[in-house]
């Protein structure tokens, strides 16, 4: 008896701990190049670019850490999400330079709040989005051969999970769900 409720008190901690928002993408073609996205099997994920202002509840220690990790640190998430998500058709993998040939993802972040992780913490059964993250941002898959821009897609992404930061929460949802746009438009 004892254990069956433990479990059960763990399932619902562990469900609260993983909430997260999907983006609303919306897309924008550049004429001919927006075929492309049918045949994307080679994609590299350039570094994220972070915004000049990050809210959230951290401190200046964090804040130095953050521009100095995350930039790499979210390409290889996303490009993790992507792979996984595309069942390993498309190739992607983070990479500090643009490739002369593939494609590439270049992730602008516009907006970047962290939220708060002691109140995401503190109401994670109360199903509230008190101190969750929130990122706003623009992904544009590029032609690497020829510089054409493939398709611009916007991001929407929240996470008010404690399992993990919130940042890499979003970054991995930000790969899935890019990796889902590619095998829809296929």
């Amino acid at each position: 008896m004892r254990f069956a409720m433990m479990l059960s008190l763990l399932s619902v901690f562990f469900v609260a701990a993983c909430q997260t928002s999907k983006s609303e993408m919306y897309t924008g073609t550049a004429g001919d190049a927006f075929e492309e996205r049918r045949v994307v099997r080679d994609l590299k994920v350039l570094p994220v670019k972070l915004p000049k202002q990050i809210h959230g509840k951290y401190d200046q220690a964090d804040l130095d850490r953050f521009y100095r990790d995350w930039p790499m640190a979210g390409a290889r998430l996303i490009a993790d999400g992507v792979y996984e998500e595309t069942s390993e058709e498309v190739r992607a993998m983070a990479a500090l330079e643009s490739p002369s040939t593939g494609h590439l993802l270049v992730l602008e972040i516009k907006y970047l709040d962290l939220g708060d992780s002691d109140s995401r913490a503190s109401s994670v059964l109360h199903n509230t989005k008190q101190g969750w993250s929130h990122v706003l941002a623009t992904g544009r898959l590029i032609n690497a051969e020829t510089g054409e821009l493939v398709v611009e897609l916007q991001f929407e992404q929240s996470s008010g999970g404690i399992a993990k930061p919130a940042f890499e929460n979003d970054m991995a949802n930000l790969g899935q769900e890019l990796g889902r746009w590619l095998n829809e438009h296929r």
